[in-house]
């Protein structure tokens, strides 16, 4: 079962008003955007956590946008390992070998398993130590989309 942890920023009055004053499909441009933004930086920030021994963990890590979550005035982002539910072909010095692709191991590293009930988590960390960058970046983007629709809405 995923996670589900919710950022929710306050005290963003102003920023609000004005955010209020866009049409319906501004206002989701505009959180599409932001919301986008603040995922990526929790994403580079698993990517740089999670172990290294291919590199194919790393390259599965993504942050998403759940459109069938989200609606009028609320974006909903995921960010975890993504990828295909075959194996996958690695050529190292031993040769070519079969692995089994991130989307199945990285729950045992993440969250720990039966020889190692501790793991090693990197997106849950990923999460707390970039979270104040998310919001800001969230906080910032979602600022600039609104200044620039309205610049828009003036000279249209």
């Amino acid at each position: 079962m995923p996670q589900v942890i919710t950022i929710k920023m306050e005290g963003l009055r102003q920023l609000g008003e004005n955010f209020r004053a866009l049409s319906y499909d501004m206002q989701k441009k505009a959180l599409k955007i932001a919301g986008s933004a603040g995922a990526e930086i929790i994403a580079a920030q698993a990517r740089i956590n999670a172990p290294k021994k291919t590199g194919q963990l790393r390259r599965a890590i993504g942050a998403r946008r759940s459109a069938k979550e989200s609606g009028p005035g609320l974006e909903i982002w995921m960010v975890g390992v993504f990828g295909d539910k075959g194996y996958v072909k690695i050529r190292g010095q031993g040769g070519t070998y079969e692995t089994a692709p991130p989307s199945r191991y990285w729950r045992f590293l993440e969250y720990g398993w039966v020889s190692k009930p501790e793991g090693a988590p990197f997106l849950r960390p990923a999460l707390d130590t970039s979270r104040v960058t998310a919001q800001n970046k969230i906080r910032d983007r979602l600022a600039e989309r609104i200044a620039a629709f309205a610049v828009k809405l003036k000279t249209s």
